[in-house]
């Protein structure tokens, strides 16, 4: 049982839905803006709610999946995240899976402070090159409002190069995510 789940009543129950269906129905907004979008996709529940999101606003057609392949990430998790798209029924064409190596990066093994900040905007400079060439308008992120209680500082880059980030826009919190 989830934090959410554990304190509802019937009357808070129907708050919390209409709440996040009004959060959700501004989301679509905000990615209908786009006529084609790329979403970063980690596999986690963020980036897996943007993606339906953005299938659900522009259609599958209309939405490309970035996903970074590096020894950073664990084959587990690579393997959920293929499982994740394959349920999506995500188009082959749509799908581009970009290798990354920051083990090599040398502003990532001086593992200073900003580590997370020079992997970040690297990684979404390869993105939006990638978006670019699939004629993407905009490049999407699934940071949501709880990412702004800690430190990140590959925020920092994603708003430097000029990400978008709806789910945070809409006001989505992790809690209402997992409930979408």
């Amino acid at each position: 049982m989830n934090q959410l789940s554990c304190c509802l009543t019937p009357a808070n129950r129907s708050f919390l839905v209409l709440q996040t269906d009004e959060k959700y129905s501004s989301l679509l907004q905000d990615i209908k803006s786009f006529p084609r979008v790329a979403v970063a996709f980690s596999g986690g529940v963020d980036s897996s709610l943007l993606y339906f999101a953005a299938r659900d606003a522009l259609g599958v057609e209309n939405v490309v999946v970035l996903r970074a392949v590096s020894e950073l990430v664990s084959v587990r998790e690579q393997h959920a995240a293929a499982i994740v798209l394959h349920e999506f029924h995500l188009p082959a064409d749509n799908l581009v899976e970009l290798s990354l190596h920051p083990l090599i990066w040398p502003e990532f093994t001086a593992n200073s402070n900003e580590r997370c900040y020079f992997c970040k905007k690297r990684m979404y400079r390869e993105f939006l090159l990638e978006a670019e060439k699939k004629k993407c308008s905009a490049l999407l992120d699934g940071s949501n409002v709880d990412d702004l209680k800690s430190k990140r500082p590959g925020f920092r880059a994603i708003h430097e190069l000029g990400v978008q980030t709806p789910l945070l826009d809409a006001g989505l919190n992790k809690d209402e995510i997992r409930f979408l």
